[in-house]
């Protein structure tokens, strides 16, 4: 689990994300991300949505589902589905894109993802 101090840091880069340039957001986000074991849920989903807000969703797409496959709870979770989702549809996964959302409208905790989509 990562500490508040991290989630801190996270929050205050995210403030920042407009002073940032394109590379230098998600290389900032990748050291916190680095800070954590491998397969932090949280650090994932952040450094996926580094990735996704910066005009990179290939990278962001493999995160966010590895985020969701390894646990992220809560809030987190949902809007990891809802940007995984948009990121598919701008890559042409349309189709998959609707049926996740459709699953976030009826409320399911934990949509299918089906088999790790590659951009």
């Amino acid at each position: 689990m990562q500490s508040p101090e991290w989630e801190n840091r996270v929050a205050k880069l995210w403030t920042d994300l407009e002073a940032s340039g394109r590379e230098e957001f998600p290389a900032a986000m990748k050291k916190l991300w680095a800070e954590l074991p491998e397969g932090t849920a949280n650090a994932d989903f952040e450094l996926g949505g580094s990735y996704d807000s910066t005009g990179y969703p290939e990278q962001a797409v493999l995160l966010y589902q590895r985020a969701l496959e390894t646990g992220l709870e809560g809030e987190s979770r949902r809007r990891a589905v809802i940007q995984l989702a948009s990121s598919l549809r701008n890559l042409g996964h349309a189709e998959i894109s609707a049926k996740m959302l459709t699953r976030v409208v009826r409320g399911g905790r934990r949509p299918s993802l089906g088999r790790p989509c590659r951009a």
